[in-house]
């Protein structure tokens, strides 16, 4: 009874520090909880912001891919020869001749490359013919120029990678008869001394092509260079996208030239 006593006694002499220290720690404990609180809102506001901007960045990037898988050109080229799995692939454009020979297996262990044009980018429709170390041998003891053509690089054989296909001279006729014969010489007709024939631009020297009116060797090495890189020319207007020429050189040159 004595110890109650002397505790009432105590609250009651200190009864505004006790309030005071009560007030103090319930005011704590309401800061605290205010900070947790607020700390966990902002929290879930950054965690919120995340999630929606990952979202969005994956939206971009999903959007980003397909627009790039839309944008893929791929041509479609016939490899044959000696590569292990020869037939029709589909490459991406920009993609150059060994790129066709990695992915049809890669050459045979008798495959020569000596006379292609590894570099050359590929185009829709190319034929690539992979030569054998056997077939470049004959290629090689031939000394005349049609028998050249004729075994390894002409526009019967079709290799769109061979580096002689548009240097090489042959005395091919295009198969519509309305059309003149080619031929890489300025040699008059054997029937018809008052003609001359028409020079054939796919296939002609560099001398038979400075026999051309107002063609000198640099125009003619600009032609050759032109076809060696782009391929034959389609039609003889092809010849005015070759540095140099223009249509007043062209007007000159058209009755005189033919693919």
């Amino acid at each position: 009874m004595q110890i109650y006593n002397q505790v009432k006694l105590f609250l009651y002499n200190h009864k505004r520090k006790i309030i005071v220290i009560a007030s103090l720690i319930l005011l704590s404990l309401t800061i605290t909880l205010v900070l947790l609180t607020r700390h966990n809102y902002q929290k879930d506001i950054t965690t919120y912001e995340n999630v929606v901007s990952e979202k969005n960045n994956s939206n971009i990037k999903e959007v980003d891919d397909k627009k790039e898988v839309e944008e893929k050109i791929y041509y479609y080229i016939d490899i044959k020869g000696y590569v292990n799995n020869p037939g029709v692939y589909s490459l991406e454009k920009g993609k150059r001749v060994v790129d066709a020979i990695n992915i049809a297996g890669g050459l045979k262990k008798d495959a020569n490359t000596s006379l292609l044009n590894l570099s050359k980018e590929i185009s829709d429709q190319m034929v690539i013919v992979i030569y054998s170390n056997s077939e470049i041998k004959e290629y090689e003891k031939l000394t005349e120029t049609k028998k050249q053509e004729e075994k390894i690089c002409n526009d019967k054989i079709i290799n769109d990678a061979c580096i002689s296909n548009s240097n090489n001279t042959n005395n091919a006729t295009n198969n519509n008869a309305n059309d003149t014969p080619k031929n890489n010489t300025t040699d008059t007709k054997p029937d018809d001394s008052n003609k001359t024939l028409k020079i054939n631009i796919n296939t002609a020297t560099k001398e038979e092509l400075m026999t051309l009116k107002n063609v000198g060797e640099s125009k003619a090495l600009a032609i050759i260079e032109y076809r060696n890189k782009n391929g034959l020319f389609k039609t003889i207007d092809d010849l005015k996208n070759v540095s140099g020429i223009g249509d007043k050189l062209f007007e000159s040159l058209k009755e005189n030239i033919t693919v």
